[in-house]
């Protein structure tokens, strides 16, 4: 027996179907142990988490085998990358053997059934007329046509032969599912090598054009990007936050520039920011108070109207006419009030921001009052309603600036995989064959088809098919 040249060798094993389930298999427990370690992160992090599956005495142990073997930045190591090497060419190499054949036999139009082929049909009916009812070939197309179906017609010597055809290309949606797998891959690789990702940290008012990456390089953006804003929200008697929004403001070389016709945009966490191929996600933020935040108010005396305020710590403001004056004496984060009534700070980060304003009369104390932002209760003052509506300028925003040339290989690759698994999964390819042979005092009908999925639905169509010929 000849031995096979090396190359053939190799076809054989990448075109072998055990060769995916492998590699496959290795890849989604691989992916599974990367997604619970975090990539990237400091030793005592990942040490932490080992620590609830293996205990504090060996999780030090485990979390050098697994830095050792590259888990701790699994999806840019080389063997991660290898594998995924492998799946493509196993999956490119497996289509290339089995499309051709596929291919020529869908452009092969269907063809009148061989009379001894009727009996070997998976689905099979036959349907027996008197003499002298009319069950021409116009009737029966009229009834492949309400399922759906372009019938053909063929007069041959054992009798008239309908026929028809649909979802004959169906058989390609696994192939354009592998190649989607391909193209996401091919994505992640472009993006893993020549991606640019960094982040920028903005205070509240300050802006910037720079992003700094893990490697603490300084990437310039060619334009600035200023926070306005930054806000936190967070669900009613609850410190767990609904949402992070920065909003910000986009300029190139004083200019400013317009996203969808808005100047200031909008940045959360479902709402990213894409500019000039470059994707601006919410990533964090943070609490910096320093002497030049500005208290927010907003005072409607109970003789005026409505005003805002903006003020620094100390300063003073008016709530009704020149007589009542407000000056902020202290603030909190996070104020709390324990059982015995004393108020107290529970939290660095800004969850229950709060105000201590001291109210004055001709010089002459009247009273004081913690009036907090999320706690519409303590905005009451006997001379009217003081809103404290934040702090500004002491919080700053982190956004996370990515740049992946292969992002819209990953997306056309989505897609391709959603048309191609539907395809796959819900179209099939469905033949049916109709002759119509008559004999001495009767007309014969039989009907053959076959699908290549989803038997039990087409079979349910036959039936359909069978009481429109018997009726029509």
């Amino acid at each position: 027996m000849k031995k096979k040249h090396i190359i053939d060798r190799m076809w054989d094993i990448f075109s072998s179907l055990s060769l995916s389930i492998a590699v496959f298999a290795i890849i989604a427990i691989t992916s599974v142990i990367g997604s619970v370690i975090k990539q990237r992160a400091a030793p005592e992090q990942n040490i932490e988490i080992l620590a609830g599956f293996f205990g504090e005495f060996l999780a030090p142990a485990v979390f050098g085998i697994l830095d050792t073997l590259g888990f701790t930045d699994m999806f840019q190591s080389w063997w991660f990358i290898a594998l995924l090497c492998i799946f493509a060419a196993n999956l490119i190499v497996c289509s290339i053997n089995r499309l051709p054949g596929i291919w020529e036999w869908m452009k092969s139009p269907i063809r009148p059934l061989l009379p001894e082929h009727f009996s070997l049909a998976e689905i099979k009916k036959e349907l027996v007329f008197k003499a002298g009812v009319d069950k021409d070939s116009e009737s029966i197309k009229t009834a492949l046509k309400g399922l759906g179906f372009k019938a053909n017609v063929h007069q041959g010597d054992s009798g008239l032969q309908v026929y028809a055809e649909k979802g004959r290309y169906s058989r390609v949606g696994v192939y354009i599912a592998h190649l989607s797998i391909v193209l996401i891959l091919t994505g992640a690789a472009i993006g893993s090598l020549w991606a640019v990702e960094g982040i920028m940290v903005l205070m509240e008012g300050k802006s910037s054009g720079v992003i700094v990456t893990q490697e603490g390089e300084e990437v310039q953006l060619g334009f600035e990007i200023k926070c306005i804003d930054f806000e936190a929200t967070f669900f009613e008697r609850s410190d767990i936050a609904k949402s992070y929004t920065s909003w910000v403001t986009l300029s190139q070389n004083g200019s400013p520039i317009q996203i969808n016709g808005d100047e200031i945009i909008a940045i959360n966490v479902n709402a990213p920011l894409r500019f000039r191929g470059i994707t601006f996600l919410q990533a964090g933020h943070g609490f910096i108070p320093h002497v030049d935040s500005l208290f927010k108010f907003r005072v409607i005396p109970n003789d005026g109207k409505a005003k805002d305020v903006s003020l620094k710590f100390e300063e003073s403001f008016a709530v009704l006419g020149a007589d009542i004056i407000g000056r902020v004496i202290d603030f909190s984060p996070a104020l709390a009030i324990d059982s015995k009534g004393r108020v107290f700070t529970y939290a660095d980060a800004m969850k229950n921001p709060a105000a201590l304003v001291e109210f004055t009369k001709n010089g002459v104390l009247k009273y004081r009052r913690w009036i907090l932002k999320r706690d519409p209760m303590s905005w009451q003052i006997p001379d009217g309603i003081v809103e404290f509506r934040g702090l500004w300028g002491a919080q700053y925003t982190v956004l996370l600036a990515r740049k992946d040339p292969g992002i819209w290989l990953i997306y056309l690759g989505c897609l391709m995989a959603g048309i191609g698994l539907y395809i796959a999964f819900f179209v099939s390819h469905r033949r049916i064959w109709i002759r119509r042979r008559d004999k001495e005092g009767s007309t014969e009908i039989t009907i053959a088809a076959s699908t290549n999925k989803n038997i039990t639905d087409f079979e349910r169509k036959i039936e359909r098919l069978t009481k429109g010929i018997s009726y029509g």
